[in-house]
């Protein structure tokens, strides 16, 4: 369960980092499609399955931002503020 919520909080980075695979490749950002070529997945250079994941990365990202209630500390700790004097 602690790996799931882990997973959830960081939707907005998985879903930017996507979107802008995605965008760079659809740019034409030649280091990057010759990565993409090496790897054998010359396929996603293709404009319609680039457009596609673009969508579904931004609508991660979206997802991932809406978020429920405070982002997480990094260390797992929970901090609380003092009270005011």
């Amino acid at each position: 369960m602690r790996l799931l919520a882990r997973l959830l909080d960081r939707l907005d980075f998985a879903g930017m980092a996507g979107s802008l695979f995605a965008a760079a490749c659809c740019l034409g950002f030649a280091p990057l499609l010759a990565i993409v070529a090496s790897l054998g997945l010359g396929f996603l250079i293709n404009d319609a399955v680039l457009l596609s994941l673009l969508v579904v990365f931004l609508g991660v990202a979206l997802a991932g931002l809406r978020g429920d209630g405070p982002p997480a500390c990094l260390d797992g700790v929970e901090h609380r503020r003092s009270p005011a004097l």
